[in-house]
């Protein structure tokens, strides 16, 4: 990402640079409006719950309202072929070998996972958000992988209209 409106073409997708630093690129129809509901439905069926954080040096699970009011679930990659598809994709426009993307129980460093399961997020209109953060932790020193996030890709499964919520904000951009 070198300047704002740069593109980049990554397998059959197109990405364009909306902010330099941080780094942001926006891929439209990442997935079609018949997948987008998919996931939604899925999600819902997978039961949301309310949002937790990760705070601290032990990244200790917590609840806090004031800073994010949600309700979430997590689809791993094996759920259905739509979410194999997007990790595909996800590793398609990283331009990462998608196997890195899955998860073995071998315990050598090859073969560990270097993505999360899916987060679905719902917010609710009237006010539901998650204040600026950022969006990795420091992974404990005992843990053998170290692993933290080193990219974020989010993908918006309904329209708002502009002006009542639903965007993101990146405050340092």
């Amino acid at each position: 990402a070198k300047y704002i409106g740069q593109t980049h073409q990554m397998g059959n997708f197109q990405l364009q640079v909306v902010s330099v630093t941080p780094r942001v690129l926006v891929i439209d129809n990442f997935l079609s409006p018949d997948e987008c509901q998919s996931i939604i439905h899925t999600s819902q069926t997978q039961g949301l719950e309310l949002s937790t954080l990760h705070t601290g040096a032990t990244a200790k699970q917590t609840r806090d309202l004031s800073t994010r009011s949600s309700s979430n679930t997590w689809l791993p990659r094996d759920t259905n072929a739509l979410t194999e598809k997007i990790y595909q994709q996800a590793a398609q426009v990283m331009g990462l070998d998608p196997e890195l993307f899955q998860k073995f129980h071998d315990s050598s460093a090859h073969h560990h996972s270097i993505a999360e399961s899916l987060q679905v997020v719902r917010y609710k209109k009237g006010g539901e958000e998650y204040q600026p953060h950022h969006d990795f932790i420091y992974p404990s020193i005992n843990h053998r992988y170290q692993p933290t996030r080193f990219a974020t890709l989010l993908v918006y499964l309904n329209t708002v209209p502009e002006g009542q919520g639903g965007e993101t904000r990146f405050p340092r951009a």
